[in-house]
């Protein structure tokens, strides 16, 4: 939307992020990078520009969160837990609640952008869970 682009554009830092994200994800190239800053920066303005971008595009945008607040400034935002099936028993090794050849595996294999907020937050555990079920996930998917 204009005003999110304005948003962007009025901080030479994140319209330097946006723009080289932009051009990595039009060219097809997995990115995987970390944003952070104070409260109040723009990185919840950030995800947003960037979702619409992707979706402009008619590419397919998850936005995750780690807590419940965090999740509600992003655009379609879902806690963690439920986007990636984080079981919420605290173990040593979890396993993704997500079961191939349903439509949230499709979903989650053939996302363009996946955006997560607050992940440092998250446990070491939910981030494994995670990057085990989109590995399996894309190792799935017909080449």
């Amino acid at each position: 939307s204009r005003r999110l682009r304005l948003l962007v554009e009025g901080s030479p830092e994140t319209k330097r992020l946006a723009d080289e994200i932009q051009s990595q994800f039009s060219a097809g190239t997995d990115v995987f990078c970390f944003v952070h800053g104070r409260a109040g920066t723009g990185k919840s303005t950030l995800a947003n520009y960037l979702t619409h971008v992707a979706e402009s595009t008619g590419h397919a945008v998850l936005n995750a969160a780690t807590t419940g607040q965090a999740a509600l400034q992003l655009a379609h935002g879902a806690t963690a837990h439920s986007t990636f099936g984080i079981p919420t028993i605290d173990d040593d090794c979890i396993v993704s609640t997500v079961t191939s050849n349903t439509a949230k595996a499709r979903l989650l294999a053939e996302t363009k952008l996946l955006q997560w907020d607050e992940w440092p937050m998250a446990k070491r555990t939910s981030w494994d869970c995670v990057v085990h079920l989109l590995e399996s996930l894309r190792a799935d998917l017909p080449d």
